[in-house]
């Protein structure tokens, strides 16, 4: 079967071609790396009549703005591995991420040393090239590999920082007292103005307001 639409997957095609007898195996042309579909398929049935109803049927046949080609294939010229992966539930490899996660992994001194070694042969065949060019060009050299941190048994000098002396703590009680007794000298004068002013007193005309409402004769 080949065409085929976008869209038109594995599990779609076994709903669809069902519909004429069962399908006893299929395969969907896929790219191994992307995973996208190569629009052909190949599809088994369970009876030899019902691929020659499929193929008459589907051949042509219009299907999402693509026109199906549908041929059948005998037994003798069926491959081995033509349904190899038959059947399987397709699942989609993140290439991307597998190589982000390679790249961001740390490299050890012998992959170091390695790739150190390719580059300076890439060097030696350009500077080749170049020579036979007319160019004599020296690359610099490049740099070894450092070597990597001791392991924690070894001695490694490290200074160790001083601590701050210790306090007691008497001397933390006392400063706590110190702060307590210090007070500031405005708010005790503010305090001193507020006890000594005069209370005020009520006015005659408020009496008056006050017995008026008392005194008031009935309606």
């Amino acid at each position: 079967m080949g065409r085929i639409p976008h869209g038109f997957y594995e599990y779609e095609m076994r709903q669809y071609l069902s519909q004429f007898g069962p399908v006893s195996r299929l395969r969907l042309s896929r790219n191994r790396k992307t995973g996208a579909s190569k629009h052909f398929a190949f599809v088994e049935f369970e009876s030899e009549s019902t691929a020659e109803i499929v193929a008459k049927t589907m051949d042509n046949y219009l299907l999402f703005g693509h026109i199906l080609k549908v041929k059948m294939v005998p037994k003798s010229q069926v491959h081995e591995e033509l349904f190899k992966g038959a059947n399987k539930r397709f699942k989609k490899v993140p290439w991307n991420k597998m190589a982000g996660l390679k790249l961001a992994k740390p490299k050890t001194e012998t992959a170091w040393e390695a790739k150190v070694e390719r580059e300076r042969a890439n060097r030696a065949q350009r500077a080749d090239k170049l020579k036979a060019m007319g160019y004599d060009f020296e690359a610099p050299d490049l740099k070894e590999v450092p070597a990597a941190f001791p392991a924690g048994g070894e001695d490694v000098n490290v200074q160790a920082v001083e601590a701050a002396p210790a306090v007691s703590e008497e001397a933390t009680k006392m400063e706590e007292v110190r702060e307590q007794e210090e007070v500031p000298a405005e708010a005790t004068a503010a305090e001193a103005e507020a006890a000594q002013a005069p209370v005020p007193k009520k006015t005659s005309k408020a009496k008056a307001q006050k017995s008026g409402k008392k005194n008031k004769p009935k309606a």
